[in-house]
């Protein structure tokens, strides 16, 4: 691994994820967070407590293959990919072949997220000027951090870096077309996902998906976790909230209809699990 323009350990974990930096600036993007992952288990619990939300996600791939599971799709990084998760994109992930790992993380939000679109599903493969990019967005999140962000445009420093990045990522995106995304095989992890989220109106159990997969139920759940990091009942429940999140934010459907579509026996039920999960009533969170 080549060193590194800032600790990771510096870059402690965020209390809140969906606020960042850069929040009042007119130039995107804007609430910006930097976090590494160094460990499998990290990367995988964190994941499955943070479910889906309405931000972008880039992963920046700094040693240790892994997969990372994007709705029915697997996406195989190795070091010195990068891969934009877009909002409400369910993704998780398995398969890492340490249990130590360097994958940084850049959060952020952009007015118009259709212009990130052609990013979906695509692994990107470094190069120089990627990297020289990565590398100075880390550095000036550096001396934001070392000066508790004074002055203010250390901000705007941030924000100019990281569109620098993406717009170097769109250049290779470019060059790379008409070529596919760089996808493995999704194995288990996959044909999970797809059980549950085709199965619609329908409270899936892990029952349910032993029968569906053939499987016994003791062994599914054991191998689930040994493959995934995370218990198969929660990463189900992840699947339905994240359904749900998605509708209430991206669709006019009445919010009892998205409570059945989700899988919830009751509008109440379905309010609880909302408003444990995002700390707001469906309601509000749409809003």
């Amino acid at each position: 691994m080549n060193p590194l323009p800032v600790d990771p350990l510096l870059l402690q974990e965020p209390t809140d994820y969906f606020s960042g930096i850069g929040g009042t600036a007119t130039a995107p993007p804007t609430s910006v967070l930097l976090f590494f992952r160094m460990s499998r288990a990290a990367l995988q619990q964190k994941a499955l407590q943070n479910r889906s939300h309405h931000r972008h996600v880039l992963i920046l791939n700094m040693g240790v293959p892994g997969t990372v599971h994007l709705d029915h799709r697997a996406v195989r990084l190795v070091d010195s990919d990068a891969l934009l998760v877009l909002p409400f994109q369910f993704h998780h992930f398995s398969n890492v072949e340490s249990e130590t790992l360097r994958w940084l993380f850049c959060t952020f939000e952009v007015e118009d997220p259709s212009r990130l679109e052609r990013f979906r599903n695509r692994s990107l493969v470094s190069n120089a000027a990627t990297v020289q990019a990565r590398d100075d967005l880390l550095s000036a999140w550096r001396s934001g951090l070392t000066t508790n962000w004074r002055p203010a445009p250390l901000e705007q420093r941030v924000q100019i870096q990281l569109q620098r990045l993406l717009t170097e990522l769109e250049i290779v995106l470019h060059e790379s077309e008409p070529g596919g995304e760089h996808t493995g095989t999704g194995g288990l992890l996959d044909s999970v996902h797809r059980i549950v989220s085709q199965s619609r109106g329908e409270c899936v159990t892990v029952d349910d998906v032993a029968v569906a997969l053939k499987r016994s139920t003791s062994g599914l759940r054991a191998e689930f976790r040994r493959v995934a990091g995370v218990p198969l009942g929660a990463y189900i429940r992840n699947v339905r909230i994240n359904r749900a999140l998605s509708l209430l934010r991206n669709s006019s459907q009445p919010i009892n209809e998205i409570a059945t579509e989700s899988g919830f026996s009751s509008p109440q039920t379905f309010s609880r699990a909302i408003k444990q999960h995002t700390g707001r009533c469906p309601r509000s969170y749409r809003q």
